[in-house]
């Protein structure tokens, strides 16, 4: 048996994890997540989360001080699908296996370029061969737009995009956002936490681009219900 070890840490929960906590419960309890921040901002609580090492909370708790004066009561929400989500995009080479490429993840190993083959292919072959930590907004974007390595490369997308849903490329700003909406629904199919999440990131994102705007919308259209 694989043995993966995690290395985790401990901070406040913010607002901007709610989108990472749906597996928290139904949207009832993650509201419930809303309400236990505002108690947080008004010294009431603690509110913690458990986190990987991308940021990603897998567990959160807190401790409550208005439930027996002069000490403070401990909780914990297990982690449950946060965990088991954060160890398959570990196994499955996410982000965290950042020291391997494309080629190594794939265990596929691309000839040379043919000669006088075009700057996007031989920029293609080049990035599956860099370490997935050391690949640019741009290269993301980049490669999913040539649907090179999707199960791989949109994990750690949706990390960039969590933080910065505008997170721009050398194209314009939105520019990863829209490689990522635009590929084909059925790579949702494997991965429905993630599309879950994209689809809070998609929603949720003011000041798109109108042409964005309209790639969003037939995004969000074409995966409803899922």
């Amino acid at each position: 048996m694989t043995e993966i070890r995690l290395h985790l840490s401990v901070r406040g929960l913010t607002d901007a994890d709610l989108p990472s906590c749906s597996w928290a419960g139904s949207p009832k309890h993650v509201r419930e997540l809303v309400h236990q921040i505002r108690r947080a901002e008004a010294g009431e609580i603690d509110y913690l989360a458990v986190c990987t090492p991308v940021g990603h909370p897998v567990a959160v708790g807190g401790i409550d001080y208005s439930v027996r004066p002069g000490a403070g009561t401990l909780w914990l929400d297990p982690a449950r699908r946060g965990m088991r989500q954060s160890v398959g995009a570990r196994k499955n080479g996410g982000v965290t296996p950042g020291r391997r490429s494309l080629e190594e993840l794939e265990h596929d190993r691309w000839p040379a370029p043919a000669a006088g083959a075009t700057r996007l292919v031989a920029t293609v072959h080049a990035l599956r061969r860099r370490p997935l930590d050391a690949l640019t907004v741009e290269d993301l974007r980049l490669l999913i737009r040539q649907d090179v390595g999707l199960p791989h490369l949109l994990p750690p997308a949706l990390a960039v995009l969590r933080d910065a849903p505008l997170a721009e490329g050398a194209m314009y700003e939105g520019d990863l956002l829209s490689a990522v909406v635009t590929r084909d629904p059925s790579v949702w199919c494997a991965v429905p936490e993630l599309l879950r999440e994209l689809r809070v990131v998609a929603s949720g994102t003011v000041g798109l681009p109108p042409a964005l705007r309209r790639e969003v919308r037939r995004f969000l259209d074409a995966t409803s219900g899922w």
